[in-house]
């Protein structure tokens, strides 16, 4: 089965920022005001969703959750959304900080021939657990 990513709305917490990120970014650089108006359509509810992230998803969603939400904070103008932002970016450096510290750990436990396996080919999966996407 070959993974297909294509979805962008109606997705998990770590993926919410994404949509209304790239629209932000596209009337920034454009100046474009439909993708200016995508951008606020989107916004709110995707910093709602962002707010409750699953605290399992692996480092790097999260690493890609601050990224979209880093540019969403530097692009918005209305102070009130800019502090609900900035509260879900301090949430998730939480998160990341206390699975550092339980990922240290694990890491310490395992042998050197552990920590040189090479994982599978993500884009080849028999089973997809994770995503619900239709």
């Amino acid at each position: 089965m070959r993974l297909g990513i294509c979805k962008m709305w109606e997705v998990q917490a770590h993926e919410a920022a994404r949509l209304p990120m790239i629209y932000a970014v596209a009337w920034d650089v454009t100046g474009n005001e439909t993708f200016h108006q995508q951008y606020r359509r989107y916004l709110v509810p995707a910093v709602e969703q962002s707010a409750h992230p699953d605290e399992k998803k692996p480092a790097y969603a999260m690493l890609q959750m601050q990224c979209s939400l880093e540019v969403l904070y530097h692009l918005e103008s209305d102070p009130a959304l800019k502090i609900r932002i900035r509260e879900t970016m301090v949430h998730v450096g939480d998160i990341a900080m206390k699975r550092t510290a339980e990922t240290g750990a694990r890491l310490a436990q395992m042998s050197p021939e552990m920590l040189a396996m090479v994982g599978p080919d993500w884009r080849y999966v028999p089973e997809w657990k994770n995503q619900k996407a239709t």
